[in-house]
């Protein structure tokens, strides 16, 4: 159709071509596998290139018997005109066999894919939910099934609530070489950290822009281990060791290095419960603020663990990392321990509700492209006493100079959530960009981080939220410190 009169779609296409054997004209909707469309603001039609090809595999589950006819059509008005038409195979499946959803990602810059993942906590929480969430490669829950969002953020505010983070991104760091490579790669000074320490880090570009954000923990004296959210930080990694002639090894750990976030008040005395500690090293109960310790689950004979004090939530909390053999054996014994501190699971989203409160910066939200540490509100990683250089060290130093832009809180005078990318306005002028919104129950207030200039970024400036030519549905808010809603790391 796309405003070619006369241009048949699909299920009238289909439909005439069965009327003459009884079939209402009515009767079925046809299903298009060869386009990749989208629908823009105006109801514009945006045709982008074909997702299927000759060969892949699309399975429906099918509510009633089926008439099935195929088709192969190939458009002479968007993209999909090059491609060659092939034969459509159906195969029927028995009702009761099990289907697991999939997705093909990129794994790296050359192309290959992995399909989606299940962590080694999915047997576990799929009891409990039914709406995933594809993340990086992961299926991880969105909101449990007997709570929701709202009810898993009072649980962590009040008393502790249980995350399955296994899709963040880890790589082991070793050999000679390895602190001379992650002081060259991180905008902080590696040389400062000791053993049993994490480190809050950025990891940027040549010019400045960030590439990720993540967490340094220095395991030994030349071990660490990086967390972060992209694969592609591995790869820039094995690069720059390449490139400087350091004998430094980095391995992917992300399959088999799985991970809970445990956070909330209670949570420090769930897991002083649940994590064995031996005499060498500290108790769960005397661990500082982005330290770790290697315990195990329930005695000196339960599954091995890491565990740190770190978290994404902006309260008390800690991280357990575990190999993911022992996925379904710690999430029992956790949750056990927890029937009595009120222990809830908690998706994505609630988690999202707690990180803008605490205004932590998210991947492709705070930062991406040409962001660098300052405008995703995390110049406080940026070290400006490092004796080595590292990269992008000079451009860092400009930029922070001619920064004009800054991460601030803001506070929306109604309950209408703003969208990502909607426009910051003083009067006309257009001044920043909304990255983040969510309602905040413990504010009782629609909130959001936003990057505007810092000319108007002192707390209490009024500004209107929206996009361009739409001012009477602009949201009226103020401009706020953060984080916005006080918390207790």
């Amino acid at each position: 159709n796309v405003g070619y009169p006369g241009h048949t779609n699909c299920t009238d296409n289909f439909n005439a071509v069965l009327a003459p054997y009884g079939i209402s004209k009515d009767a079925y909707s046809a299903i298009n596998l060869f386009t990749n469309v989208d629908v823009g603001e105006g109801n514009v039609f945006l045709p982008d290139c074909s997702w299927s090809r000759a060969g892949d595999y699309v399975l429906f589950r099918a509510t009633r018997d089926l008439v099935v006819g195929t088709s192969a059509c190939p458009s002479d008005i968007d993209p999909v005109n090059g491609w060659n038409p092939t034969d459509i195979h159906v195969r029927i499946y028995d009702k009761d066999m099990e289907a697991k959803r999939s997705i093909a990602m990129p794994l790296n810059r050359s192309g290959d894919k992995q399909m989606t993942r299940e962590t080694a906590f999915h047997a576990r929480t799929s009891t409990l939910c039914s709406n995933f969430t594809e993340y990086k490669g992961y299926w991880l829950p969105l909101e449990y099934r007997d709570y929701g969002a709202r009810d898993e953020y009072w649980a962590c505010r009040e008393r502790v609530a249980l995350t399955d983070m296994s899709a963040l991104r880890k790589f082991e760091i070793v050999g000679p070489g390895a602190e001379r490579l992650m002081n060259w790669a991180v905008t902080r000074d590696v040389t400062r950290i000791a053993v049993g320490q994490v480190r809050y880090a950025a990891i940027c570009h040549a010019h400045g822009a960030m590439l990720d954000d993540g967490t340094l923990f220095r395991i030994t004296e030349q071990n660490f281990r990086w967390i972060c959210n992209d694969d592609a930080c591995g790869e820039w990694l094995r690069e720059q060791a390449a490139a400087r002639g350091l004998e430094a090894w980095v391995k992917t750990s992300t399959e088999s290095m799985q991970n809970l976030s445990i956070q909330g008040p209670a949570s420090l005395d769930l897991l002083s419960d649940v994590v064995w500690t031996p005499p060498t090293g500290s108790r769960i109960a005397d661990l500082k603020r982005f330290r770790f310790v290697v315990g195990r689950i329930g005695d000196p004979n339960g599954p091995p663990v890491v565990v740190s004090r770190t978290g994404y939530t902006g309260l008390l909390g800690f991280e357990l990392w575990c190999h993911g053999r022992d996925g379904a054996e710690i999430w029992d014994t956790i949750w056990k321990a927890g029937e009595g501190t009120g222990l809830v699971p908690m998706g994505l989203a609630a988690q999202d509700m707690l990180r803008i409160e605490a205004g932590f910066p998210f991947s492709g939200a705070e930062f991406g492209g040409d962001v660098d540490p300052f405008e995703a509100g995390i110049g406080y990683v940026v070290s400006s006493k490092k004796a080595a250089p590292y990269n992008g060290m000079e451009a860092l130093a400009e930029r922070q100079r001619a920064s004009r832009k800054r991460l601030v809180g803001i506070v929306v005078a109604d309950d209408r959530v703003p969208s990502a990318g909607d426009l910051v306005w003083q009067g006309e002028a257009e001044i920043g960009q909304v990255t983040s919104a969510t309602y905040s129950p413990k504010a009782d207030a629609v909130i959001a981080l936003a990057r505007i200039n810092k000319s108007f970024a002192e707390p209490g400036t009024e500004v209107r939220l929206g996009r361009v030519g739409k001012q009477a549905s602009r949201h009226f808010a103020r401009v706020a410190s953060l984080p916005l809603v006080p918390h207790d790391a």
